[in-house]
């Protein structure tokens, strides 16, 4: 909560010009067209595993895979606390653009921190055949969210100026 006093013109401007910083910054945390080594696209990986998927083999005469939700995101932002970097600011620092920046570039690196450990996490059992395909690629690693690496890797945070009043 921001508590205003009766105040000149200068201080309802910054009023005024904090309410915009923050209005008008977003963070963005995601895999944003990166690839793991095989060619496959870092965001659609984290769909599949967090909701989970049908997977079609290009050979008919076998079964599609089901691909089993794996929630590493969504299960655990509740553990990042975006208002706790507010607290205590007053409307001098907010009224600046460089400290709303950093606000919003360490409440991303909270959230990408975050989505880090869900992939640490993980704990389910691979399937068999998973297990084999990535034997069959040299890979004997049985951790779910861990193949490539890639995930981890590519994972990124960019702050970016809101552009409408829908980001969605």
């Amino acid at each position: 909560m921001i508590t205003v006093k009766r105040a000149g013109k200068s201080q309802f401007k910054k009023v005024q010009t904090a309410i915009e910083n923050i209005h008008n910054s977003e963070v963005h945390i995601g895999w944003f067209g990166t690839t793991d080594k095989f060619g496959a696209y870092d965001a659609y990986k984290a769909f599949v595993n967090e909701f989970g998927s049908v997977k079609t083999e290009a050979k008919s005469s076998e079964l599609d895979e089901i691909i089993p939700p794996r929630p590493f995101i969504l299960n655990h932002l509740d553990e990042v606390k975006p208002t706790e970097r507010f607290k205590g600011l007053d409307i001098e620092r907010l009224s600046s653009k460089i400290r709303v920046n950093r606000i919003f570039e360490s409440v991303g690196d909270d959230i990408k921190e975050v989505i880090l450990n869900g992939i640490e996490a993980q704990n389910t059992e691979l399937a068999p055949y998973t297990i084999e395909k990535r034997r069959q690629r040299g890979n004997f690693n049985e951790k779910p969210l861990v193949d490539t690496g890639s995930m981890a890797e590519h994972l990124t945070r960019k702050l970016v100026k809101r552009t409408t009043d829908n980001p969605f």
